[in-house]
């Protein structure tokens, strides 16, 4: 899972500043990866690990953004979708 983890192509910094992408990228990224874990969620399932790198990608893409900026980009992002993990229960029968 890590070496695919390192290998994982959206793990990029959204700045103007020229960047190499080097061990310190990805000793920051996992590192909020790991806080995440022990913290927020302390059991990941299979089933939702996509969901769950998405998010930690996110965080660290905005990572530099001032709190206001980044809840624009957050509340911009979410337009017109809705998060269902359980079809509602009037479609279930």
């Amino acid at each position: 899972m890590y070496l695919t983890l390192f290998l994982w192509p959206s793990i990029r910094p959204r700045g103007e500043e020229p960047w190499e992408e080097g061990v310190g990228v990805k000793e920051g990224f996992f590192a909020i990866l790991k806080r995440g874990n022990y913290g927020v969620y302390h059991h990941w399932s299979r089933k939702y690990l996509g969901q769950y790198l998405r998010e930690f990608d996110w965080r660290y893409n905005v990572r530099k953004l001032p709190d206001m900026e980044r809840a624009v980009v957050a509340l911009k992002l979410t337009g017109g979708k809705r998060l269902l993990l359980k079809p509602p229960a009037s479609v279930q029968n």
